[in-house]
């Protein structure tokens, strides 16, 4: 319908598929007669045996179409990158005998920076070249191409190391130290963010795991592709120097596609560089479960996924370097779920026995309750505990915009020193 509406006078090369629609117009062009478009309602053979002849021609098309389409998917045939040559429409431009046939513009920028961008790349150690072609650069340009302004702003930053971690802002000589604000033990690389040993990062972390195995499930994920997943991302998390994921009891082509992304490294397939050989996998389960879905769009939805995990650990990082009023109601709640964390490790100890009733539940039942339920048990058994004298260590206390929210004591032997951090 757009190919027949368009004319030389509306239409470009800045349009998608200039290269087919413009001998379409061509052709068009060259009839004798005009063609007027004429809407036809799809599917009607479903509804009644009696047709008019424009929904019989088009209840033909749709099946020679299906037709054509589930041969070429028995024989795994792959459409031609461009038409072929002709003396007519607009003429195709040719780059290193590879042909244009998107937009003309992004194109040619492509084309040109393309080079520059691989071998920048390889200097900085994101890839290499004994791997650039086996890795599913289409998943990385669909997860861009579909994701907000911000998440983009987010992955490139991430990708490019330019959050403000510990160890970025100690280079630029904005920071003493570049040690990580939560475990207080190792430099804080972007790869820490996610891997940093605090119990609520480490909850976080679990959390996502759960999340992403039920998001995979949801889109019809390979079971195998699933169990290849965790086990590297559990693997990944134990800072295993010499990681190499092979899991067992799957099928040969998740093997060999686990040894590929081996090669390109995991830590660059959370951060969106998969090897081309998942895209595959997943595709041949659609084909065994009889599903017409993509398994590159399921690459780029997998990968998506990944990047909701990373970014949660970030905002939990940033809950521990930058607080103020305005981000206080999303801030305490994270360190309100840690403290009462804490308070169950404790137990009841010298408390009063009317309190030991208290701990008779854990995180995740408290955590499914109303937040002033949650705040009324935090601040009954922290006050209690407080007045008892029991000596809290600086990391395990409470900041001062929470312990005010929660109706806690602001005494400054009470509060957390955030000036170390």
């Amino acid at each position: 319908m757009t190919a027949i509406e368009r004319t030389r006078y509306n239409f470009g090369t800045k349009d998608k598929c200039f290269d087919i629609i413009s001998r379409i117009i061509e052709l068009q062009e060259s009839l004798r007669h005009k063609i007027i478009p004429q809407h036809v309602h799809g599917h009607k053979d479903r509804l009644t045996n009696q047709f008019t002849v424009p929904e019989q021609l088009n209840i033909e098309m749709d099946s020679k179409a299906n037709k054509f389409v589930s041969e070429a998917i028995r024989q795994e045939f792959i459409p031609p990158i461009q038409l072929p040559e002709a003396n007519y429409g607009i003429p195709i431009i040719s780059i290193q005998q590879e042909g244009v046939t998107s937009r003309l513009e992004p194109s040619l920028c492509q084309f040109a920076a393309h080079e520059d961008a691989k071998q920048w790349w390889i200097k900085t150690g994101r890839v290499n070249a004994q791997t650039w072609d086996a890795i599913n650069w289409t998943t990385v340009k669909q997860t861009l191409s579909t994701t907000t302004f911000a998440r983009k702003r987010f992955i490139i930053k991430w990708v490019t190391n330019t959050h403000p971690t510990g160890m970025r802002m100690k280079m630029m000589r904005m920071r003493e130290s570049p040690i990580c604000p939560r475990c207080l033990q190792a430099e804080e690389s972007l790869s820490h963010v996610i891997r940093c040993p605090h119990a609520h990062n480490t909850r976080i972390w679990q959390r996502s795991l759960r999340t992403f195995d039920s998001k995979l499930r949801r889109i019809g994920t390979d079971p195998d592709i699933i169990r290849a997943f965790t086990l590297a991302l559990l693997q990944w998390r134990l800072q295993d120097p010499n990681q190499q994921t092979l899991p067992v009891h799957v099928n040969n082509y998740v093997l060999d596609a686990c040894k590929t992304q081996n090669e390109i490294g995991w830590t660059q397939f959370i951060t969106g560089l998969w090897s081309i050989k998942w895209a595959e996998c997943q595709q041949r389960y659609y084909k065994y479960t009889k599903k017409r879905n993509s398994g590159q769009r399921w690459s780029s939805k997998a990968s998506s996924y990944l990047w909701d995990a990373i970014q949660l650990h970030w905002n939990h990082r940033n809950s521990f370097m930058y607080r103020s009023e305005t981000t206080d109601d999303a801030i305490g709640n994270e360190e309100l779920l840690f403290a009462c964390q804490l308070e169950l490790d404790f137990g009841p100890l010298d408390l009063d026995e009317v309190l030991h009733g208290y701990f008779d539940t854990d995180i995740d039942t408290l955590e499914d309750e109303r937040t002033q339920d949650i705040i009324a048990w935090f601040s009954t058994i922290r006050r209690a505990r407080e007045e008892s004298g029991f000596v809290y260590h600086n990391h395990d206390r409470i900041s001062a915009s929470p312990r005010r929210r929660d109706g806690l004591r602001m005494d400054p032997r009470y509060r957390k020193d955030t000036s170390s951090t």
